[in-house]
């Protein structure tokens, strides 16, 4: 996907191992095999059905092996509405609104800085058209970021789960196109998506995001962990999110103002 996923996952707060075929031994239950349509309806039942849902956690990132200390993270979502995040790491480092209409955020450590971006940048910046702040909430939440359907994905079952390819990868990878990411998603036996894989064809940036241990909360099934690498051909980036606890339908306060540049704030672009 995208150049700069790294930084705009950061902003939002956005390695794998390939699936390996498993031998299935005589004393081995095999699965019922089940219609693709019918696996796609119990995905899709898994989106979030909670008006507020609040994340205390931990992130870490590297870079080409260099990694950065542990930050903690407040995260608190409203359905369809916004996504509000607050680092800090012994002191406050920065926080950052997500709606709708665009993206907000300033850091004051190390160096005061702020990004105020609609979605037509931030689409002009990591090379995706049509990206929508319900697919945002859907990497954070363990979401399939494009509607998986019956007609466009070809579903293969295994003693594991489920795996959904997209049926134009070949087309896009041969075309380098420059509109669109090639698309594998993973699945458990529970439905719960396990990884989300993209390349950007245009020039073979690939973003795998690996979600564990899961937790039902209020029917929805929520990843506790979130594992990002993204290669950028000459650079490598990881970002692991660690849910402490997760809360949901409670009422929530999400302060924000954009500093001045009076106070020594620069503005930058994502």
């Amino acid at each position: 996907m995208i150049k700069k996923i790294s930084l705009f996952t950061l902003v939002l707060t956005l390695m794998a191992c390939g699936s390996q075929k498993k031998i299935v031994k005589e004393h081995e239950t095999v699965p019922e095999v089940k219609p693709k349509n019918v696996v796609i309806t119990t995905i899709n039942k898994n989106y979030i059905q909670d008006s507020t849902v609040t994340f205390n956690s931990r992130l870490s990132f590297s870079k080409d092996g260099e990694s950065q200390p542990k930050a903690s993270l407040s995260l608190k979502m409203r359905n369809n509405k916004l996504i509000w995040g607050s680092a800090s790491l012994l002191i406050p480092l920065g926080r950052a609104i997500i709606t709708p209409s665009g993206a907000k955020g300033y850091a004051k450590f190390p160096s005061k800085l702020y990004f105020d971006s609609d979605y037509a940048l931030i689409e002009k910046k990591i090379g995706l058209k049509g990206l929508s702040y319900e697919q945002i909430e859907s990497i954070l939440t363990g979401i399939p970021i494009f509607t998986i359907n019956d007609s466009d994905y070809t579903m293969t079952q295994t003693t594991t789960g489920y795996t959904f390819v997209y049926n134009k990868n070949k087309d896009l990878l041969t075309q380098k196109s420059k509109t669109e990411l090639t698309q594998n998603y993973e699945f458990d036996k529970q439905f719960n998506l396990v990884k989300q894989s993209f390349v950007r064809p245009e020039d073979g940036t690939k973003v795998d995001i690996i979600y564990s241990d899961f937790e039902t909360i209020s029917g929805k099934s929520y990843p506790r962990m979130m594992d990002i690498t993204a290669n950028e051909g000459k650079h490598i980036i990881k970002v692991n999110l660690e849910h402490k606890s997760i809360e949901v339908n409670l009422p929530l306060q999400v302060p924000f103002e954009l500093p001045k540049e009076s106070d020594g704030y620069k503005k930058v672009n994502l």
